[in-house]
């Protein structure tokens, strides 16, 4: 009689644990090259935003002004926050033309401009950009519109007092702690960073702490902060004050505490993507340094950095 051939149970359980063991090893791998894809994706889009600001600067001999808030009411004003004003610079002319200079950016005639997404400034590490239009952001009424294209990478102000330092272990004034009021009034002007709250842009002869030395833009999650986005008069930018990668939600901390959650932090493994003065990329490792982090953040501490800070 002919023996027929196949597996016993006992077979087929070993081969199912075996792919099972398989497929342990192996997602996490793809997990991790996927990853890895999207944070350089992400480098990329921030090297794009820097050298946008750094051809803006060279065609108009200074930074754009990071939002054109002003200090006495009514706040909003006519202008572009720093997004927008890049935009001829990041090929992106056909939205540029879209905005009524004429209008305020919360104005109905702008809603085409505001509502636009802009794909190449938007980290794709962040699984909330399902929709990457955001409403509700804080006093939209007011100065914000009330949807606009949010915001992943933010300008910005250093150790600039965001109107409380909860995570500075020192008074104002203190390397993690100066000036007041996003840098926007008492007195005017009174950033310390590579932007402020005031309608003025910076000079680069201004970054007399070297311009390798010097933060310009960071990654940020704007499902964290909703006082901000990329065309909000209030604050599109932060500060240096809160430790990298803090990850709290404005609506998860007390207070409206805008200036514990509204930070530079990144989905990404350990790290956030910045750009500095010079147009070099760098991932800051959240374990930085709190004090070495914010004396990047000035434009002319003087601060003593060590070579190899990053």
């Amino acid at each position: 009689m002919k023996k027929t051939s196949g597996f016993t149970l006992v077979e087929l359980l070993v081969v199912i644990a075996i792919i099972a063991v398989l497929v342990g090893l192996l997602l996490p791998a793809v997990q991790s090259a996927r990853e890895a894809a999207r944070r350089m994706q992400c480098a990329n889009n921030i090297k794009q935003i820097g050298v946008a600001l750094l051809n803006f600067e060279n065609q108009n001999k200074a930074l754009p002004m990071a939002t054109p808030f002003t200090n006495t009411s009514p706040y909003n004003r006519l202008g572009l926050t720093w997004v927008g004003a890049i935009l001829p610079f990041m090929e992106q002319n056909a939205l540029y033309d879209l905005y009524d200079e004429k209008e305020y950016l919360n104005s109905a005639k702008n809603e085409a401009f505001v509502q636009t997404v802009i794909p190449s400034m938007i980290c794709p590490s962040d699984s909330e950009t399902e929709n990457p239009i955001v409403v509700n952001r804080y006093n939209a009424t007011s100065t914000n519109p009330t949807k606009s294209f949010g915001l992943w990478y933010s300008a910005s102000i250093g150790p600039t007092h965001m109107d409380s330092a909860p995570f500075c272990p020192l008074p104002n004034p203190s390397y993690c702690n100066q000036g007041n009021n996003f840098g926007s009034k008492n007195p005017d002007d009174n950033s310390v960073g590579a932007f402020g709250r005031y309608p003025r842009g910076r000079k680069l002869s201004e970054f007399t702490d070297g311009l390798s030395n010097t933060l310009l833009v960071g990654e940020t999650i704007p499902a964290h902060c909703n006082y901000s986005c990329a065309h909000c008069i209030n604050f599109p930018l932060t500060g240096t004050s809160i430790p990298i990668n803090t990850f709290e939600r404005l609506s998860q901390s007390s207070n409206n505490a805008y200036y514990r959650t509204c930070g530079i932090k990144s989905c990404h493994v350990s790290g956030v993507n910045v750009i500095m003065g010079d147009g070099a990329v760098h991932f800051l490792d959240e374990a930085i340094d709190y004090e070495t982090y914010n004396y990047l953040g000035t434009v002319n501490g003087g601060e003593i950095l060590a070579e190899d800070w990053e």
